[in-house]
């Protein structure tokens, strides 16, 4: 008697259970998801693209349009009533006496100083104007003719900022050229030109223009003696600065478009 084996024919082969069993392969990017990718990819690019367009126009539009002040700047000496005076020595000599001290008023022809000269003669300096003492020699010391021996501020005169420009500047700078003026310990002030000079200074007058070597020294450009005087607004009422004083001095003198600096 043989055996028979029998099968259940509803049971799927042995092989389609082992393939089921197993775990399913990862799936393989297809054409539709790497079509997906690249829309979306070149959506995202194409967004940049026209955000840079927009800044690039942008930018154009703003340099072509826009204006940039176009500006000169110098150092300046504020001048109490227009100008420091300077009192030179009429000799070679000693001053001896001092007859006054900073920060005095002194009445026109005021003896300042006793002078005793090289010869042994004595001798009174006196000052031409009324005013108030700005700077005294030592006494004692020995002074050179034509040294400089005071300073003093005049009585009367404009409050102004003075300063000294090239010959090539000064053509572009003219009575009401508005300018700004900043002094150290104070706020940026606004200020107008009121004067400027036909033709560039020797340098001794520039020296006494400004107010001595001393000051000279430190507010001096080269190349720059044409003579420029600036009133300040009304909103520096009473004058800010004392004589002496040293500030930058900025011409707005055109504008320009940012363009420009680049054609």
């Amino acid at each position: 008697m043989s055996e028979t084996t029998t099968t259940d024919a509803g049971a799927p082969p042995e092989a389609d259970r082992v393939d089921r069993l197993a775990p399913e392969p990862p799936r393989q990017a297809g054409v539709e998801r790497f079509d997906e990718a690249i829309v979306v990819t070149r959506t995202r690019a194409w967004v940049g693209l026209v955000a840079c367009l927009i800044l690039v126009v942008g930018l154009i539009v703003w340099a072509a349009t826009a204006n940039v002040e176009v500006t000169i700047e110098s150092p300046g000496v504020a001048l109490e009533n227009g100008s420091i005076d300077i009192i030179h020595s009429p000799q070679s000599g000693t001053i001896s006496n001092l007859l006054v001290h900073v920060g005095q008023q002194v009445n026109a022809s005021q003896a300042l100083a006793v002078m005793i000269a090289d010869d042994g003669s004595e001798s009174e300096i006196r000052t031409p104007i009324a005013g108030r003492v700005l700077s005294v020699s030592d006494s004692n010391s020995p002074v050179a003719r034509g040294d400089d021996a005071f300073t003093l501020v005049p009585e009367r005169g404009r409050n102004i900022v003075r300063t000294l420009v090239t010959s090539t500047e000064a053509q572009v700078i003219n009575a009401g050229t508005r300018v700004l003026v900043r002094f150290p310990g104070h706020p940026e002030l606004e200020g107008r030109v009121v004067s400027v000079g036909s033709f560039p200074l020797p340098t001794n007058q520039v020296v006494d223009d400004i107010g001595g070597e001393a000051i000279a020294s430190e507010a001096l450009r080269k190349d720059a003696r044409v003579r420029v005087d600036i009133t300040i607004g009304p909103e520096a009422s009473p004058f800010p600065f004392r004589s002496g004083d040293i500030g930058l001095v900025t011409f707005v003198v055109g504008s320009r478009h940012p363009i420009d600096y680049v054609l």
